[in-house]
C-alpha cells in the first residue's frame, strides 16, 4: 500500500467515525430526519450531514458540516484563540465557525466561551460612563441629601 493509498483509507475511517458520531447524537436527530425527507435545510453528502447556512449560491459552499456534541468543544477555541483568530467578538467568531461548522445552540456556546475568554477578559477596553457636571447639591432635613446634575450627552438635567 502507498503512502497516498493510505492517507485516503485513514480519511474514509475518519469520515466513517464522524458519520457515526453524527447519527448516533441525539441533538442531530432533527437533522438526519429533514435531510431524509428531501429537506433544503439540510443534506448528506458523503455519508456526512450538513446544513445549510447560506443562501447564496446552492452549492455546497452554502453548507456548513454539522458537528456532532464530542467535537464541539474544541472549534471555539481555534476560531477565537489561535494567533491568526485574533480574540475577535462573538459575532465575528460565530461566523468565522458557521463558514465551515454548524451544530445546535453553536450562537450560545461562542458566546459563551468568548464572554469567559481571560485574555478577553485582561485586554478588552472598559466602557466608561460619561462624565456628569454637578451643578447643585440639596441637604433638605426631612429627606436624604440628593444631588442635581447635568448630562453633557443628551442635555438633561437630573437629581
Amino acid at each position: 500500500m502507498t503512502d497516498l493509498e493510505a492517507v485516503r483509507k485513514q480519511k474514509e475511517h475518519i469520515a466513517t467515525e464522524f458519520s457515526k458520531q453524527q447519527k448516533s447524537d441525539p441533538s442531530l436527530q432533527i437533522g438526519w430526519t429533514r435531510a431524509e425527507r428531501g429537506s433544503n435545510e439540510y443534506k448528506v453528502i458523503h455519508g456526512l450531514l450538513y446544513k445549510r447556512t447560506k443562501f447564496e449560491t446552492n452549492t455546497v459552499d452554502d453548507f456548513a458540516l454539522v458537528v456532532p456534541q464530542e467535537h464541539r468543544k474544541d472549534l471555539p477555541i481555534i476560531s477565537h484563540d489561535m494567533v491568526s483568530a485574533g480574540h475577535l467578538g462573538i459575532n465575528k467568531t460565530k461566523d468565522r465557525l458557521m463558514n465551515y461548522f454548524y451544530w445546535p445552540g453553536i450562537t450560545q456556546d461562542v458566546a459563551n466561551y468568548v464572554k469567559r475568554c481571560q485574555t478577553c477578559q485582561l485586554t478588552a477596553s472598559v466602557k466608561k460612563k460619561r462624565a456628569r457636571i454637578i451643578t447643585s447639591v440639596f441637604a433638605d432635613p426631612r429627606r436624604a441629601t440628593y444631588v442635581k446634575y447635568h448630562d453633557r450627552h443628551n442635555g438633561s438635567n437630573h437629581e
